[in-house]
């Protein structure tokens, strides 16, 4: 975006998670004394990820692959959780293993989908219950 008021002009950038905002004489050229502004701002975005799992091993595992890739070449600041509900193909030991940068919640039972999302939300700190008021 680019502003044009009292002399200066006001350009902002907007590159992955930094903002930047440059201030600079309208009519500089090579002679002049002004000397341009720059602002810059790191925004650190953060992204969670959560993964309800059951028996899916290699899918998972395919799965993890390819997001830390992807999380490796961002900007955002990104975690992993995996809800394992109870699988008996060895998931939870191969996340612990392969992938010890992901959250692992590793649950005795089968707790379903929604429940896997809830679980993962809770050890976040996201409250149980959200108040509607």
């Amino acid at each position: 975006m680019d502003k044009t008021g009292e002399g200066y002009r006001a350009i902002t950038y907007n590159i992955g998670s930094v903002f930047a905002l440059r201030f600079e004489p309208e009519n500089s050229f090579s002679g002049d004394n002004s000397i341009p502004l720059t602002i810059s701002i790191a925004i650190n975005m953060r992204l969670a990820i959560i993964i309800v799992s059951w028996n899916i091993k290699e899918l998972l595992c395919d799965c993890l692959l390819s997001v830390l890739v992807d999380a490796r070449d961002s900007t955002l600041d990104v975690g992993i959780w995996v809800v394992d509900n109870a699988s008996c193909d060895g998931t939870p030991q191969m996340v612990r293993d392969e992938f010890p940068q992901v959250r692992l919640i590793a649950s005795e039972q089968n707790l379903g989908f929604a429940a896997g999302n809830n679980a993962a939300l809770r050890a976040m700190g996201f409250p149980a219950q959200i108040d509607s008021q």
